[in-house]
C-alpha cells in the first residue's frame, strides 16, 4: 500500500486551505465443484512488475454486514499468571489493527508447525506442502548488484530470516508492539511477524472453509518444478539503498514468483526464497504488518492473480490507455477484505500514521464512468461498492452469507478469462452468470439492477465534467511516455511521425451552454509530479501535456500495422502554465483555453502526455467564457 494517492490528497488538502489443509486434489463437494478448473493463469509483467497498492480516500463508516457490533473492541489482556500456562502457539494480536483495537487479545495461532525451528510456518500436509511462512527483512549489510538500464549498481538489501521462535521464547507472545502502536520507528519488532501469520491464516481459513467449498489450497501457486512452496510473508520491509542503510517504506505489495524470477526480486532486494510473497513495509511511522485489512488486501491480490491472471496492467483500446484490469483487480481484492473482516471501512491505522489518503470505504456511491480518475485503487472502489451493495441485498433478501458470496466471486474469477478482456463489464457478465448458477434468476436479477445503476455494464470511458469547480477536489491522473520496456504507451502515428504517447484512462466531456455566445470555455488544474521511490522516472515534471478535442463524440484510437495507432480528433489544445503559491509550496497551475466552439454542442476532450513523467491534475475546474 504505497503513499502515491496519499501524497496527492495531502497536496490537495494543502492547496485548498484558506490562503486450512494442503491436499493437492480436491475432495468431493456437495455442489459437485472441484478445483480442476480453478488453475490461475500466468500474467505477463507490465508497467508495474509487482502489485503495489496505493492509497485512496473515502468515508469512515463501519460495516453493518457483520452480525457482531462494529464498535471498537476493548479486549482485556490476560494477567501474567495466566500467560505462564499458555501453549507454545499462544500469541496476542490486534484483531483488526491498533486503531480499532487499542489492546491486543490472546489467541491460539492455528496450523503452526511443530517440526521446524519454532518459526511461524504452517504445518506440512501429507504431501509436504506448507501454506505460509513468515520472515523479517533484517539489515545485516547484505548487498547485491542490479542493472535497470543505466549500468550496474551495488545496493544494500534485506536478509530474509524468521525472528519469532516459540521454543526459545516459550510461545509467540511477543510484546514489542509499542513503537508500532505509537507511530515510532522500529524495524526489528518480532510482533510484526505474529500479526502477519495470524491475519494471513485467517484469510486462508476463510477462503478454504467448507461453506466456500472450492479448493483446499490456492490452485497453482504452491508448486514449482515438483516441489511445494509456501506463501512467504515479509515483515519490516525496507527499500534497498546504494548509499547507506535500508530505506523506510510506507507500502505493501504482492510479488508473484514469475516476477521475482525475472529479476524483480533482485531489484527489490528480496532474495533467498522461491515462490510468491506478500511484502509489508516498515514506514517512518506506520508498520504495515499491523493492519489486518492490509494483509487481507494483499492476499486478495494473490488470489486474483492465481485465478484470473489479474495484476497491474495497462492496455490500449479505442478510448486510449486503460487501467480497467488493474482497477478491477483492486476492487475485487477489497471485496475479499470486507467479506473476511466484516467491516466496510479499511486501513484506519495506516491512514492515521502514514496518511491522509489510505482510508477506503466499501459503503460508497461510486459509479462508472463518473468516478474514474486513473488511480487504480480509487477506480477499483466502483467495483467494491457495487459488490458491497449487492451482498447487503442478497444477505437480507436471500439469506446469503459472506462465505457464499465469496464462493460466487471466486468462481467468477476462475471463469472470467472465458469472457474476454479484463474489463468491468466482462466481469459483471461473468459474475451474473455465476450468481444465477448459484442462487437462481431472481437473485441474479437483483444483482443486475445494482450493476446497471452503478454503470458497471458500460464500456465507454468518458465522463461529464460540466460541474467541475475550484474546491471540488476532482483529479485526473496521466501516465508518462518514458521509453522503458515495462511502460505501456500508445505509438501514435500522425503523418510520417510516430510519437510515444500516454493518456488519461478516462475522457472528459461537456455540453456548452446555448447562452455561451463566444463558444468557448477554460479548464484549469494544479499539475503535480508523483513520488518515485523506485527511481523509475529520472525527472518528476518532464511533461508535454495537451487536450485532444472532438465534437459530438469521443476521441477514438485505432490499431494500425506494426504496433502503431491512429487517433480521430478535431483539434489539439496546449496549456498555459503559471506558478501559484499555496500552503503546500510553489506549484503549477495549468490552464487550457478552448475557443471557437459551437454554443450548445457536445464536446469530448482527452488529456495526453508525450513527456516522460507521469503526474496528476488536481482540483480541476471548468469556467465558461
Amino acid at each position: 500500500m504505497s503513499k502515491l494517492f496519499s501524497f496527492v490528497l495531502a497536496l490537495l488538502f494543502l492547496f485548498l486551505l484558506p490562503a486450512v489443509s494442503c491436499s493437492d486434489s480436491s475432495e468431493e463437494r456437495s455442489d459437485g465443484d472441484s478445483d480442476s478448473d480453478m488453475d490461475g493463469s500466468e500474467s505477463e509483467a507490465d508497467s508495474e512488475s509487482a502489485d503495489i497498492t496505493e492509497s485512496d480516500d473515502s468515508g469512515d463508516g463501519d460495516s453493518d454486514i457483520s452480525e457482531e457490533s462494529e464498535e471498537e473492541v476493548e479486549i482485556e489482556v490476560e494477567s501474567e499468571a495466566e500467560e505462564e500456562n499458555h501453549s507454545p502457539d499462544f500469541a496476542r494480536v490486534f484483531e483488526v489493527n491498533p486503531s480499532v483495537n487499542p489492546q491486543p487479545h490472546g489467541v491460539e495461532l492455528e496450523n503452526v508447525a511443530d517440526d521446524l525451528d519454532g518459526s511461524l510456518s504452517s504445518v506440512a500436509d501429507q504431501d509436504g506442502c506448507r501454506l505460509l511462512r513468515v520472515v523479517t527483512c533484517v539489515d545485516e549489510g547484505m548487498v547485491n548488484t542490479i542493472d535497470t538500464g543505466s549500468g550496474p549498481t551495488e545496493q544494500r538489501i534485506c536478509t530474509l530470516r524468521p525472528l519469532a521462535d516459540k521454543y526459545k521464547h516459550g510461545n509467540f507472545d511477543y510484546d514489542d508492539w509499542e513503537a508500532a502502536v505509537e507511530g515510532d520507528y522500529d524495524d526489528s519488532d518480532v510482533h510484526a511477524e505474529v500479526e502477519l501469520y495470524y491475519h494471513a491464516q485467517k484469510m486462508y481459513s476463510f477462503l478454504t472453509q467448507p461453506d466456500v467449498g472450492l479448493w483446499r489450497r490456492l490452485p497453482g501457486r504452491h508448486e514449482k518444478d515438483g516441489a511445494y512452496l509456501p506463501l512467504t510473508l515479509v515483515a519490516n520491509y525496507r527499500l534497498p539503498n546504494s548509499d547507506g542503510d535500508l530505506i523506510p517504506l510506507s507500502m505493501s505489495m504482492f510479488l508473484p514468483e514469475e516476477h521475482r524470477a525475472m529479476g524483480m526480486g533482485e531489484i527489490y532486494g528480496l532474495t533467498g526464497y522461491e515462490g510468491d510473497a506478500l511484502v509489508f513495509g516498515q514506514g517512518e511511522r506506520a508498520d504495515f504488518a499491523y493492519d489486518g485489512e492490509t494483509v487481507y488486501h494483499e492476499f486478495g491480490h494473490w488470489v486474483n492473480f492465481a485465478l484470473a491472471g489479474l495484476t497491474n496492467e495497462t492496455l490500449i483500446d479505442k478510448y486510449g490507455l486503460s487501467n480497467s484490469g488493474s482497477a478491477l483487480e483492486q476492487g475485487l481484492a477489497e471485496t475479499l477484505v470486507f467479506l473476511v473482516s466484516g467491516r466496510s471501512s479499511f486501513f484506519q491505522y495506516i491512514d492515521e500514521l502514514a496518511g491522509p489518503g489510505f482510508a477506503r470505504s466499501a459503503d460508497n456511491d461510486f459509479r462508472f464512468p463518473d468516478s474514474l480518475n486513473g488511480f487504480d485503487q480509487s477506480d477499483g472502489m466502483i467495483v467494491t461498492g457495487a459488490n458491497y451493495e449487492i451482498f447487503g441485498l442478497l444477505k437480507k433478501e436471500f439469506g446469503f452469507t459472506e462465505a457464499r458470496f465469496a464462493k460466487v466471486i471466486l468462481k467468477s474469477l476462475s471463469s472470467f478469462n472465458e469472457n474476454g478482456a479484463h474489463t468491468f463489464s466482462n466481469f459483471a457478465a461473468t459474475f451474473l452468470q455465476e450468481m444465477e448458477s448459484e442462487a437462481g434468476t431472481e437473485a441474479a436479477s437483483a444483482a443486475e439492477k445494482i450493476i446497471d445503476a452503478r454503470g458497471i455494464a458500460g464500456e465507454v470511458r468518458a465522463k461529464d465534467i460540466s460541474d467541475y469547480h475550484a474546491g471540488g477536489m476532482e483529479i485526473l491522473y496521466f501516465g508518462g511516455a518514458i521509453d522503458r520496456e515495462w511502460n505501456t504507451v500508445i505509438n501514435l502515428k500522425e503523418g510520417d511521425s510516430v510519437t510515444r504517447t500516454s493518456t488519461a484512462v478516462v475522457q472528459t466531456c461537456l455540453t456548452l451552454p446555448f447562452s455561451d455566445a463566444d463558444g468557448g470555455f477554460s479548464l484549469s488544474g494544479i499539475a503535480s509530479g508523483l513520488p518515485d521511490s523506485m527511481g523509475m522516472y529520472p525527472e518528476s515534471e518532464n511533461w508535454k501535456l495537451s487536450f485532444l478535442l472532438r465534437k459530438a463524440q469521443t476521441i477514438e484510437y485505432s490499431a494500425l500495422e506494426g504496433g502503431n495507432w491512429s487517433v480521430k480528433y478535431d483539434a489539439e489544445f496546449e496549456p498555459q502554465f503559471k506558478p501559484v503559491t499555496t500552503p503546500g509550496g510553489q506549484m503549477k497551475l495549468a490552464t487550457w483555453n478552448f475557443e471557437g466552439l459551437e454554443p450548445g454542442a457536445y464536446y469530448c476532450m482527452h488529456l495526453i502526455n508525450q513527456g516522460d513523467s507521469p503526474g496528476v491534475l488536481m482540483d480541476i475546474s471548468v469556467t465558461h467564457e
